[in-house]
């Protein structure tokens, strides 16, 4: 998810934010209500539990390791932009796991044939309109809160329109919201940290800069595909979370037991 909307070199809010069944009315103000929480730790407990824990909180996991996914195929250069975050988050969780071969990891597959459990659309619902620029709904297993059969992902119209073709602001941009959004799909939630891209809120000056993923966010989905689905997942003692320019990984080869042949990257300006 991202808050707040702010101009930039394109007409469009740089911020959007994602709606689950389970936290629709408190993420528009997370932020806030995390840092009084932590203020008031500060004053109420004797020990700070997780203090030096890195920790991701989980929506749910993706009930298959295979996601199919479809993407509209136009505007075309929005169609590419969000087929090399699906790219990206596919290498990487590859890469994560690349000395561990019995490790299972999720795959990001592009299907237009109908048989998509994950939708990309570049609109945006008039309920969302104003407050968001990226969106994702999720369908829950029945009798589940926490295993995920489905998405629909909106992504705004503004950003992701034929007009900003030539834009290369708009391309890095639309590239970074959709690796966020992409990332809500898999089952992540929020991160406070400026720097990962799972971070719900950014600047205007960070909107500018390249999205990097952390080790925090490549581990998570490790335990995720593993199939299990806590409400936190915690980086081990001693591990350190590293972050990892997201365009890295569409310009390498990364191989795995469990997986077949990626798609090679579309160009972009990314």
């Amino acid at each position: 998810m991202w808050f707040k909307k702010c101009t930039s070199q394109f007409d469009a809010g740089l911020f959007a934010t994602r709606n689950t069944l389970s936290y629709v009315s408190r993420r528009s103000v997370e932020r806030s209500v995390l840092g009084i929480v932590l203020l008031l730790l500060v004053f109420v407990a004797a020990v700070p539990v997780h203090a030096a824990e890195v920790s991701i909180p989980i929506i749910g996991r993706y009930s298959t390791l295979v996601i199919p996914l479809y993407i509209p195929p136009y505007p075309k250069w929005a169609h590419d932009v969000v087929l090399n975050a699906s790219i990206a988050w596919n290498n990487a969780e590859l890469w994560q796991n690349q000395n561990n071969n019995s490790a299972s990891v999720y795959t990001f597959v592009e299907t237009n044939d109908g048989t998509a459990t994950s939708t990309i659309s570049f609109s945006m619902p008039q309920a969302y309109a104003g407050i968001a620029v990226g969106w994702t709904n999720y369908n829950f297993a029945a009798g589940s809160r926490t295993s995920i059969v489905g998405t629909q992902t909106f992504l705004d119209p503004s950003v992701f329109n034929q007009s900003q073709s030539g834009n290369v602001t708009a391309w890095r941009y639309a590239f970074r919201l959709a690796l966020h959004e992409l990332g809500r799909v898999q089952g992540l939630g929020s991160v406070l940290d400026g720097q990962d891209i799972m971070d719900p809120l950014c600047t205007p000056q960070q909107a500018g800069e390249v999205p990097k993923l952390s080790t925090l966010d490549l581990f998570a989905l490790h335990v995720l595909a593993l199939g299990n689905s806590p409400q936190f997942v915690t980086l081990p003692a001693g591990t350190q979370n590293q972050l990892t320019v997201a365009a890295h990984f569409l310009h390498r080869t990364f191989t795995h037991s469990k997986t077949n042949t990626i798609k090679n990257y579309e160009s972009c300006p990314i």
